[in-house]
């Protein structure tokens, strides 16, 4: 793919940066991410950008393509040896370099969910704990991916947020909830898109179990949706994208992404006895 310039740049950047939230420091594992994301690129379901796909969906309430951009994840810090071996892998891949046991996979999930979406794609390989798909027939053939790359990637700090304020809308401002939003056992719910499928919650307790069957209550049969929740009133922002200080206040992610993934993070810090792999990233 022949990337030059600012383009360059900014591709590298959002390669590596989603390649250390996706895969942490595996070399496989970070080559398999950057290689899905490069086929999406060429591919007409996805966006025409490297930073385009990596961060499809973060601004809408619809969902994301990439958790990390979505969870809270964009909060944690990477050092400068895993930014420059990121980076290299980044450079390699956009020099071409291919991944070839990933091939044409432009889906991947890790082994501990099970996506409605997985058994009706064509599994091609497992690295690390991510199993890779392809679409079955035309759309996951080398001939489906015949978009040509002509550059104008976004600016990374605009697409993490990073030029939006950080102040965040008090509680007691939010617009009145939609008619259909379910009512739910604890908590409350403070805003939600008329659609369902953005929702903002205000965690009443320290039951994770609760707090998931009251994301999926009011996700009910939406196919994709999103539940984030806070315990204070005021990180809860009035709508997407998350400013950083409601970034860095969340503590509760549920999300039904596009491929029908269900994924659920947890503030640690709140919620007691969750398992490491689900744990919100925290800046260090």
């Amino acid at each position: 793919m022949a990337v030059a310039g600012s383009d360059f740049t900014r591709a590298r950047e959002c390669l590596a940066l989603a390649a250390m939230a996706e895969a942490g420091p595996s070399d496989a594992g970070q080559r398999a991410v950057i290689q899905v994301i490069l086929n999406r690129v060429r591919h007409p379901a996805f966006a025409k950008t490297v930073c385009g796909v990596v961060f499809e969906g973060s601004q809408r309430e619809t969902g994301c393509q990439f958790s990390f951009t979505c969870d809270g994840s964009l909060a944690r810090q990477y050092g400068a040896q895993a930014w420059d071996a990121a980076r290299t892998r980044a450079t390699l891949a956009l020099t071409g370099q291919v991944f070839a046991p990933v091939g044409n996979a432009t889906h991947y999930h890790t082994d501990w969910v099970y996506p409605y979406w997985s058994p009706k794609l064509i599994k091609l390989t497992q690295v690390d704990t991510h199993l890779f798909f392809r679409w079955p027939g035309y759309w996951g053939t080398p001939d489906a991916m015949r978009i040509g790359y002509r550059g104008g990637e976004p600016d990374l700090a605009l697409q993490q947020g990073e030029a939006t304020s950080a102040e965040v809308v008090p509680f007691a401002t939010f617009a009145p909830l939609p008619a259909n939003t379910p009512k739910i056992s604890s908590g409350q719910v403070a805003a939600r898109d008329p659609s369902g499928r953005g929702n903002f919650l205000l965690i009443a307790n320290r039951d994770a179990a609760q707090t998931v069957a009251n994301a999926r209550k009011l996700c009910g049969t939406t196919p994709t949706c999103k539940v984030l929740g806070w315990t204070e009133g005021s990180a809860i922002p009035a709508t997407f994208p998350l400013p950083p200080a409601s970034r860095k206040a969340l503590q509760f992610s549920y999300a039904r992404d596009p491929s029908g993934a269900e994924i659920t993070l947890y503030g640690c810090d709140w919620f007691a006895a969750v398992p490491r792999d689900q744990c919100i990233p925290r800046p260090r």
